[in-house]
């Protein structure tokens, strides 16, 4: 329903545009799951139900879904300005490696601009937004300005890939707020053997209306999605809650986490609103706990794979990670291939070879710039200062351990692990 939505919206776009609260109805939505699970299938489903609706005389749907890949941020730019329509959903394959590329800081590229371009059109389907065009010595090169441009994309990554590719200044800048992640970490799902089953009557249905709308807009007009009074109460609420989270707190990666959150859950609202009833949208109490609850998912994700370490970069991120692995260490015996007695664990003892090994590929301490062993050693000291950690002395070690390193009894952990 949401990529129905969204194709519906981009399709107004090409005479008029659908705001919620002043913004437009673009969306970033990005599915993180594993190798093997089935991501690509969200690229071929849309194929498919491209050719079906062309298949069935809506052929303007498929001018509205876009799989080119694009590796600047005037490649982009560019694409809209010249696209009949001016706007599209941008289905992209393997997100998480495009952002790897972007997540150097230090380097102006291609990649870089596609980063800014990407987050100034996150908002610039509104009324009155203008995209700024590209302009180059050569005049004939030259792109023009467009207005009112609905840019949305989808796309799907590994999470390694993905959370590993995060840094500091994405989640400072806004930029990673504007997206919704969509996390599967189940197990790999049965073989589908019905792919060649025809589509179901109410997503036909669905679609076709989608497509109808470039016809059903008015001509150069920009119009509001409607909120019901059940539904604005819901999303004040939450409106209000977002205000709690980021006045309470000076770091700048938890206040963008918070700073979108209503603004993203009014947009999917807005598109779950334009799909059942294009010409008169409506936001109802359904549409707003599904948008909502959708949302809260989002800030889960990125709440528990901050607290763990898995994002950013720095002492604290190395910190977080370092004791997310302590707490995970309590709570399961100690694998052979480390060999180390799970007796030592039982007491509440860890040895640095273990967090040496089980720390040895996170992201945030292979790049320290002095190297990962100083990384590690001086994460260590940090958490011993801290009272986390305590060395324990060579000659206090049991000797049935049959160990001769550096090991520390873990005093305590954080109540959030």
């Amino acid at each position: 329903e949401i990529l129905s939505g969204l194709v519906g919206s981009e399709m107004c776009i090409r005479d008029s545009a659908y705001n919620i609260s002043g913004s437009g109805l673009n969306l970033y939505i990005v599915l993180v799951a594993r190798s093997a699970i089935g991501k690509e299938a969200m690229h071929s489903s849309i194929s498919k139900l491209s050719h079906i609706m062309m298949n069935s005389g809506a052929t303007a749907f498929s001018e509205f879904v876009d799989f080119n890949d694009y590796a600047s941020g005037p490649a982009l730019v560019k694409a809209i300005s010249n696209s009949r329509t001016g706007s599209f959903v941008n289905v992209a394959g393997e997100w998480g490696r495009k952002l790897r590329k972007m997540s150097d800081d230090h380097i102006e590229g291609p990649m870089s601009s596609l980063r800014t371009v990407m987050t100034n059109l996150y908002q610039k389907s509104s009324a009155g937004t203008i995209v700024g065009g590209i302009g180059y010595s050569d005049k004939e090169k030259n792109v023009a300005s467009t207005n009112g441009v609905a840019y949305s994309m989808i796309g799907e990554t590994t999470p390694d890939t993905f959370y590993e590719s995060l840094t500091n200044t994405m989640m400072q800048d806004g930029f990673l707020s504007r997206f919704i992640i969509i996390e599967y970490a189940g197990l790999r799902p049965e073989l589908n053997t019905a792919t060649s089953v025809p589509i179901p009557n109410d997503l036909y249905n669905i679609l076709l209306n989608g497509a109808e709308i470039v016809f059903q807009c008015p001509p150069g007009g920009f119009y509001d999605v409607a909120i019901s009074r059940e539904a604005q109460i819901m999303l004040d609420a939450f409106d209000k809650h977002c205000d709690q989270q980021i006045n309470a707190t000076d770091d700048e990666s938890w206040r963008q986490m918070w700073n979108r959150a209503h603004l993203k859950a009014l947009k999917v609202a807005g598109l779950l609103a334009v799909t059942d009833s294009p010409a008169a949208p409506v936001v109802t109490e359904e549409h707003a706990e599904w948008a909502l609850n959708l949302i809260r998912r989002d800030i889960s994700i990125m709440r528990r794979k901050m607290a763990n370490g898995d994002v950013g970069d720095g002492d604290i991120v190395r910190e977080r990670k370092m004791l997310a692995t302590l707490a995970d260490y309590l709570k399961h015996p100690i694998p052979e291939g480390y060999k180390l007695p799970d007796e030592m664990r039982k007491a509440g003892v860890v040895a640095r070879k273990y967090l040496q090994i089980r720390l040895q590929r996170t992201n945030s301490f292979v790049k320290h710039k002095l190297g990962q062993t100083f990384a590690l050693d001086h994460t260590i000291r940090s958490l011993v200062d801290s009272g986390y950690l305590v060395e324990i002395a060579k000659d206090k070690v049991p000797p049935e351990w049959n160990f001769t390193g550096k090991c520390y009894r873990i005093v305590s952990l954080p109540d959030v692990l």
